[in-house]
């Protein structure tokens, strides 16, 4: 099923507001039938209904950007698909599915009271046809004479904590409960007690719970042992080798043509199955577009929540598979080259470009807002998921430093915005513990974006000492409100800055120090540094969507030549 494209969803806009009358017709049905010296490209949307109008990172946020303007793109006949891991395949979005898109693609900012998968709310959706109907049934019933799969991966997890020791399974129940039942800074002392006492029973049931299991795995082992019947003294039967068939196509899989074109853009390391994958670029003939944020995992492993292999295979998939990776700032590209090409003896078609600046292009649109606790208050911003990474440590102790050293009428407030991630042990105790820093620190989760704006326009300046990056967009969206940003001097920061902003090493503490006491008590100092930061260009709106346009429509007149 297509998509609404861009420019008919404007038209429909302005239909609702008493403009143009509505469309009637859309485009036919998945498979496309591109217009003339076109190309059918393919969408994987799985993240953006995963994540809906809040996604917890900026990958997610980047994927939605690329597929509005991609959407409006005359030469690209762009549909949208899902990743379906019952069947471990792409499949067209469902009707209820398409309307959620477009309310997240196009309607992000609109307030909507009315059920957003309603029929009456959507009349410009096209409905599933009979075929597709009959499709989906046929795949909803195999499924269900299957069995749940909730049902079954609860089964799965039951047999691997049987199966751990007893230290592991308490080390994974004391994380998993400390994250589901957090204890924070604004939570009331009778919350804070109550949640406690909530988590060691939940702790004390579990580790029961799991001398049960492993007892009674234990049992069903040593049945099994005794009961199993005595190996074959007699040679064995020599059997022939079965026919080799070609492999089936899973029911419900889109049924991609070759030369069609996908776009994968977001963390597909968390779901893909990379031998569907290789199927359909090698047997099909799909040209595979991708993006490349960073390699971190490999330059610094002690970063990231799973394990550097999962990455790994990730970068080295796509190299193989991809026919064109775009990189989202020179530094990323050359580090995949090192890291990735190189060991692997890869060399895979590459281009880079910077993202742009979303919440300045789109301020009108999205509005500003106070954030109340922080009005008539001097503030400083670092916007950042919360992990290991991002270095929230060397502020909190840069902070109790300052603290110690400057008035607290002039000290500012430290705002850390962003959810919390992995690797935080430190930053919890340090925000938590230390009481004489809690009259200048909030940490801010669950922002809108115009509260964010509003948090740009009004810090006395911003800071990103981030160990490495791929980009450093929060930097960039400071620079485009025309507020300074401190950052660490990791080349894809200072790509982002534009080589404008004062720089200094993850780990140097005496010179942020430094830096910050300038800042704060010198005015003239951060004076200066507002009229560097007027200096920022920044990059264009549409250049990265742009990118990956070219290296679609690149992709597409290699194929018409080797024809």
């Amino acid at each position: 099923m297509t998509f609404i494209s861009y420019a008919q969803n404007l038209e429909l806009a302005s239909a609702r507001t008493g403009g143009a009358p509505a469309i009637a017709t859309l485009a036919p049905t998945a498979p496309c039938v591109p217009p003339p010296d076109s190309c059918c490209v393919y969408f994987d949307a799985s993240l953006i209904l995963h994540f809906g109008c809040n996604p917890p990172t900026g990958i997610v946020r980047v994927e939605q950007y690329v597929a509005q303007i991609l959407a409006g793109v005359a030469s690209i006949s762009l549909s949208f698909l899902l990743f379906d891991q019952s069947i471990k395949a792409y499949r067209a979005l469902r009707p209820d599915e398409q309307a959620r898109l477009n309310d997240i693609l196009f309607h992000r900012y609109e307030a909507r009271k009315a059920a957003k998968n309603s029929p009456s709310e959507h009349p410009h959706i096209i409905k599933a046809s009979p075929v597709d109907a009959e499709k989906l049934r046929i795949v909803e019933v195999r499924a269900a004479a299957r069995g749940k799969p909730a049902r079954r991966n609860i089964f799965l997890k039951l047999l691997t904590t049987a199966r751990i020791t007893r230290e592991v399974f308490a080390a994974v129940l004391s994380e998993r409960l400390t994250r589901l039942l957090p204890v924070r800074q604004e939570h009331s002392l009778m919350r804070r007690v109550a949640t406690r006492i909530l988590r060691r029973s939940l702790f004390a049931t579990g580790r029961g719970g799991h001398f049960i299991l492993s007892r009674l795995a234990s049992s069903t082992r040593t049945l099994f042992n005794l009961a199993r019947v005595d190996a074959a003294t007699h040679a064995p039967r020599t059997v022939l080798p079965r026919p080799t068939r070609p492999e089936a196509k899973p029911i419900g899989a889109f049924p991609f043509a070759q030369g069609d074109v996908l776009i994968t853009m977001a963390n597909t390391w968390d779901y893909m199955d990379y031998g569907y994958l290789t199927r359909i670029v090698r047997r099909d003939g799909v040209r595979l577009i991708s993006v490349i944020y960073d390699v971190i995992a490999m330059e610094m492993p002690f970063t990231t929540p799973v394990p550097v292999h999962v990455y790994h295979r990730h970068w080295v998939e796509l190299g193989h598979l991809a026919t064109h990776l775009v990189a989202i700032s020179r530094h990323s590209l050359q580090s995949y080259q090192h890291f990735i090409g190189e060991p692997n003896d890869l060399a895979p078609s590459m281009s880079y470009s910077y993202l742009p600046n979303f919440l300045y292009e789109r301020r009108h649109e999205i509005g500003e807002t106070i954030v109340p606790s922080l009005l008539d208050r001097r503030f400083v911003v670092f916007c950042s998921t919360i992990e290991a990474r991002k270095n929230h440590q060397l502020l909190l102790h840069l902070w109790e430093r300052l603290r110690q050293e400057i008035d607290s009428a002039t000290l500012p407030i430290l705002v850390l915005v962003g959810s919390w991630g992995w690797g935080v042990e430190n930053v919890r105790l340090l925000s938590e513990r230390n009481w004489r820093l809690r009259d200048h620190l909030r940490i801010l989760d669950g922002l809108s974006d115009a509260q964010l704006i509003w948090l740009y326009r009004n810090a006395c300046f911003t800071v990103f000492p981030s160990h490495s990056e791929g980009f450093g967009l929060a930097a960039a969206e400071s620079l485009s409100f025309g507020t300074p940003v401190v950052v660490a001097n990791c080349p894809a920061l200072i790509e982002a800055t534009e080589g404008l902003m004062p720089a200094y090493d993850p780990l140097d503490l005496p010179n942020w120090l430094a830096e910050m006491r300038r800042l704060i008590v010198d005015s003239s100092s951060l004076t200066s540094l507002r009229r560097k930061a007027a200096q920022y260009k920044g990059a264009h709106y549409t250049d990265f969507a742009y990118a990956v346009r070219d290296a679609i429509l690149a992709s597409n007149q290699h194929r018409k030549a080797s024809a």
